[in-house]
């Protein structure tokens, strides 16, 4: 039996002070008291899961980071089924997506070497450490290795600030939402605040 929608129920109920008396977890408090709650989120890849949040009257975020093949149908799933909550009344989407952005095309590919072997070994249940670029290119690849980086690539968007803010705007629009949860996975920690910086430049 899948427990999921009952837990999301659970949280809710906890959420916004709804649990029933006869609730096992209807004494539970969380400290410090606040005036208000966060608002509930569901991560999906599929339209079942986009299901189980408009049902829910949860908002929803589609994981292209993850699986860029079922987006569409997911967010017109969501969007169709939804039923309003006592935290939100109107679907509410975003989309979650790998970026890297550097001020030339060339450097934002070398710099995604770490991230491109950090989710194929990832995938391989090697290892979840991030190399450095030149250690990242010194890994010895298979074709099927090559193969699936470039089948990984279309979880991102890799490129100059004016290439990534196009490519966001257009995925806004296939998916009409106006919102995007940014993942880097880059090695070095100013590569990845560059990303944001350009981003930040281009949106802001």
């Amino acid at each position: 039996m899948n427990e999921f929608p009952r837990q999301i129920s659970d949280l809710q109920g906890y959420l916004d002070d709804s649990i029933p008396d006869s609730h096992p977890y209807h004494n539970v408090k969380a400290y410090p008291v606040s005036d208000g709650s966060p608002a509930v989120w569901i991560l999906g890849v599929t339209h079942r899961g986009a299901r189980v949040a408009a049902e829910k009257g949860t908002a929803f975020t589609y994981g292209h980071f993850i699986n860029p093949e079922n987006g569409l149908k997911a967010m017109e799933t969501y969007r169709e089924s939804f039923q309003p909550s006592i935290s939100l009344k109107t679907p509410k989407t975003n989309v979650c997506i790998f970026v890297i952005c550097a001020p030339t095309q060339e450097r934002a590919e070398e710099i995604a070497i770490s991230q491109d072997i950090w989710l194929l070994f990832l995938e391989k249940g090697i290892d979840t450490h991030i190399l450095p670029v030149h250690e990242a290119n010194n890994v010895k690849l298979t074709k099927k290795d090559n193969e699936r980086i470039v089948e990984n690539r279309r979880r991102m968007i890799i490129g100059t600030p004016k290439k990534v803010r196009e490519e966001i705007i257009r995925l806004s629009d296939y998916y009409k939402t106006e919102e995007f949860m940014i993942i880097n996975n880059t090695y070095d920690f100013q590569e990845k605040l560059q990303t944001y910086r350009l981003l930040a430049e281009q949106f802001l």
